[in-house]
């Protein structure tokens, strides 16, 4: 009968043998109704627990004869195992609702609010007046909270995301469009006219003498 020793440790194979079947038995004892174990027991586990029995390395060939004599099955860990992903608790109806309450109200459900804040731009910019993006915010929440006092979010609906819908449907635009500038001051009329580009000089110099010509003269006292 051989032995295994590792450096200050002897043991028998017999004693081996005995030890690494028990070990088997009981992970083997631990396995489920597929038949998986706690862990994939095979040739890696085998050489684990013998390095934990003796602390000493045997080869495949001992192994086999080990598993041939034992009649010794290997079996899959569970973490081999693809189990089902697991299903979403169903949630009770109260809390779905409650969950599902939006801050976003259905579509046109503020649109008087979004009319008048649109009117009141409108009545601004012809006045001239620059707005700002903040303002605009501001207006529509103390409209909101003018003609909806029962409804306490209705402020937090009205934030960056609907300015920029509200924006984009009104075209709304911060600067005043409809400006008019007035015209500028016309020129005094006693300066002459300036020469135009495409007129011919023969037919200016033509015109200056028609004027002296038809000039009366003045006589000299």
């Amino acid at each position: 009968m051989s032995s295994f020793c590792n450096r200050n440790r002897k043991i028998e194979e017999a004693e081996l043998e005995k030890r690494l079947l028990e070990e088997y038995r009981k992970e083997v004892a631990n396995c489920d109704e597929h038949g998986l174990s706690t862990q994939h027991i095979g040739d890696e586990w085998m050489r684990r627990k013998i390095r934990e029995i003796c602390g000493y390395h045997v080869s495949d060939r001992w192994i086999k004869q080990f598993r041939k004599r034992n009649h010794i099955r290997y079996f899959s860990g569970r973490r081999h195992f693809v189990a089902e992903p697991p299903r979403p608790r169903e949630q009770p109806v109260a809390i779905r609702e409650r969950r599902a309450a939006p801050t976003q109200p259905r579509r046109g459900e503020y649109s008087e609010i979004d009319s008048r804040v649109a009117e009141e731009i409108r009545r601004r910019h012809v006045a001239g007046e620059r707005l700002t993006n903040p303002w605009i915010l501001d207006f529509a929440r103390k409209l909101a909270g003018e003609i909806y006092p029962e409804d306490v979010g209705v402020a937090e609906f009205f934030d960056m995301n609907w300015l920029y819908r509200f924006k984009r449907r009104y075209c709304v635009d911060l600067k005043p469009q409809n400006t008019v500038l007035p015209p500028p001051p016309a020129p005094p009329s006693n300066l002459p006219k300036p020469i135009p580009l495409y007129f011919d000089y023969y037919l200016y110099t033509q015109m200056m003498l028609n004027n002296i010509l038809q000039t009366p003269c003045q006589n000299s006292t």
